[in-house]
């Protein structure tokens, strides 16, 4: 998880152009799993839910749901985060990347 960099944290790079070098959070939810595990897709967004508010809370502004089974989830996340990135999605659009390149 991303947080938006604060100004004190741009850098300077030696072409003299700003770079952000943000913090990130981890969010690790081992409840969602379980839920995940008992078959309660329902039980298990809604925690994932929880947690990217949590995060948005500490300044997040982009999620990384790193599991495919979490693509589901994407929905919840989409009312605190500027953004949220999904397995399924970007390994789409790498494998149009590809394609398109070749």
């Amino acid at each position: 998880m991303v947080r938006k960099a604060p100004a004190a944290m741009l850098k300077r790079s030696p072409s003299g152009s700003a770079r952000p070098d943000p913090p990130y959070e981890d969010g690790i939810c081992t409840e969602a799993l379980d839920a995940l595990r008992r078959g309660d897709g329902e039980e298990r967004d809604r925690l994932l839910g929880a947690e990217g508010k949590r995060l948005a809370l500490l300044g997040c502004n982009m999620l990384f749901l790193s599991q495919i089974t979490m693509a589901r989830a994407k929905a919840a996340m989409g009312e605190f985060a500027d953004i949220t990135f999904t397995t399924p999605e970007e390994g789409a659009k790498e494998i149009l990347r590809l394609v398109q390149k070749a």
